[in-house]
């Protein structure tokens, strides 16, 4: 039985590997523990759960969200979070002596304007996008701390870049939304209102 820690568990992705993991990984054993149980931001309170529990396997889907309108306004709060829930998760992990982490990125962490298809070689090679740019740099961070440790210390620290995430449990508040479920919302108010257009922010 693997023992698998899933940070981030009540997330639209979190959310997504509890509901997949039955029918994928049957023979895991799996802790999600909510931020009322767990507070990822509290490194005693990580670093006693750890201690607690023997773990194969983590799964980092932890992280402070927000759409555009989100990020431009609470760039100190997307960075200063992000940076400690992954600090907090990944280290401590570390320290714990988990030999397997899989922690997710995000597509932010590419440069804004930049050649495409875009590869992971990419990633600080120019300026990122202003607007959310304290959340890239907290999610820059998570993934360079993955690669140190797994180059020092021969761990599987891996990070993984989706792009546009969107599905069950995604978040459509206008306000703090991501593009796609925000593009949704707006398409879908135009139909019930008989709106000619829609105004969807980018290019």
């Amino acid at each position: 039985m693997t023992k698998v820690f899933v940070a981030g568990g009540n997330g639209m992705v979190g959310n997504s590997v509890l509901r997949l993991q039955p029918d994928l990984a049957p023979d895991w054993d799996v802790k999600a523990p909510s931020r009322h149980e767990l507070n990822l931001l509290d490194k005693a309170d990580v670093d006693n759960y750890f201690k607690a529990h023997q773990f194969d396997f983590v799964i980092n889907c932890a992280a402070r969200v927000g759409g555009i309108k989100a990020n431009m306004e609470n760039q100190a709060a997307f960075l200063a979070e992000n940076i400690l829930i992954g600090t907090h998760l990944i280290d401590g992990a570390r320290q714990a002596g988990v030999p397997k982490l899989l922690n997710l990125g995000s597509s932010c962490m590419y440069p804004r304007d930049y050649q495409n298809p875009l590869i992971e070689e990419y990633v600080l090679a120019a300026p990122l996008e202003p607007t959310n740019e304290g959340y890239a740099i907290s999610k820059i961070a998570a993934e360079r701390l993955c690669r140190y440790i797994s180059d020092q210390f021969n761990m599987t620290y891996r990070t993984f870049i989706p792009c546009n995430l969107y599905g069950p449990g995604d978040n459509y508040d206008p306000l703090s939304s991501h593009m796609v479920s925000a593009a949704i919302l707006k398409v879908h108010n135009a139909i019930e209102t008989d709106a000619e257009t829609v105004e969807i922010w980018g290019d």
